[in-house]
């Protein structure tokens, strides 16, 4: 008997791999909207997410996470509707963060799997808009 719903769905893949396609996926989306009007918040957004990836000192971190839910809340009123439910929680989080969430940016340690996706979260909800809204009124 043929058992359904066997193939893989990318549960096997690491956090980097995820983080990678994300990283790579938001490339795309940017490239085909060259005409956003938010163009300029979206790249300080990608700016951030790749300092925050490099970050390895947790009193770095903190500030940068503060930094990007503040860039990320700006940009959300520029988002779909139905996406800024989205945003505002992702901001949130980073803001949890930077306000004395535990944070560890060694891999070894619970803090960093978390980091990683979201940032992935961040990057595919990036691209999402871009890909269809266009952060657009």
């Amino acid at each position: 008997m043929l058992a359904s719903g066997c193939a893989p769905r990318g549960e096997t893949q690491n956090m980097n791999d995820l983080l990678a396609q994300a990283r790579d996926r938001l490339r795309v989306a940017e490239q085909g909207a060259a005409s956003s009007p938010a163009k300029q918040q979206v790249a300080q957004v990608v700016e951030k997410l790749g300092a925050i990836e490099k970050v390895q000192d947790p009193a770095v971190l903190k500030p940068a996470t503060l930094e990007l839910s503040a860039l990320l809340s700006d940009l959300m009123p520029r988002a779909g509707y139905t996406v800024r439910p989205s945003f505002a929680e992702i901001s949130a989080q980073y803001r949890e963060l930077g306000n004395g969430a535990p944070v560890t940016t060694d891999s070894s340690k619970p803090g960093a799997p978390e980091i990683r996706l979201l940032l992935v979260r961040t990057y595919s909800l990036l691209a999402s808009e871009l890909e269809t809204g266009k952060f657009s009124f």
